[in-house]
């Protein structure tokens, strides 16, 4: 896809500005998801993904343009989960961008258990906004329960057995 730019899409001072046709790929994370298993979760991130306030989620972008705008500025991208109102996190690049730019970095603590669409807004050197498709992930916190307690459990052969050669040793 090219980008043809045109005095239309720069905008001028007091001039409304035309949204430049984008396409707003859904983001990934790095770490990727496991693998999906039958009648499990979708995208389930690893713990790594989110369990490390110092190692946060790295959310990546395909990069939006195939050349760069030819005219100084900034754009801005908002990270949400689930709906465009929940941005959480953001951040502003100045113009040009480096292809090694498209990238994010979410803490840990932004990252509520759950099954979640991510996705972000791009608002480019113009102020118009683009929302990204949307890319599901799982964070599963919960502990798996096994279905059994955190109490020792013994078989009573196991314990007589275990007890006649110390009674043994004790007779000596």
């Amino acid at each position: 896809m090219w980008i043809i730019f045109v005095a239309e899409n720069i905008k001028m001072p007091g001039e409304k500005c035309k949204a430049l046709p984008l396409e707003m790929t859904a983001p990934w994370t790095n770490p990727a998801p496991l693998a999906d298993v039958p009648d499990g979760e979708v995208n389930l991130l690893h713990r790594s993904a989110w369990s490390d306030v110092n190692n946060p989620l790295r959310v990546e972008f395909k990069p939006w343009y195939d050349i760069p705008p030819p005219v100084p500025g900034s754009e801005r991208v908002d990270v949400f989960l689930d709906d465009e109102r929940n941005v959480i996190e953001t951040k502003t690049w100045a113009l040009p961008m480096s292809d090694s730019d498209y990238f994010i970095e979410v803490s840990a603590n932004k990252l509520p258990e759950g099954e979640h669409k991510l996705g972000f807004i791009m608002t480019n050197f113009n102020d118009v906004p683009d929302v990204s498709d949307l890319y599901t992930i799982t964070i599963d916190k919960t502990a798996p329960l096994l279905g059994c307690s955190d109490q020792l459990v013994v078989q009573p052969r196991q314990v007589a057995i275990f007890q006649a050669p110390t009674a043994s040793l004790d007779e000596k």
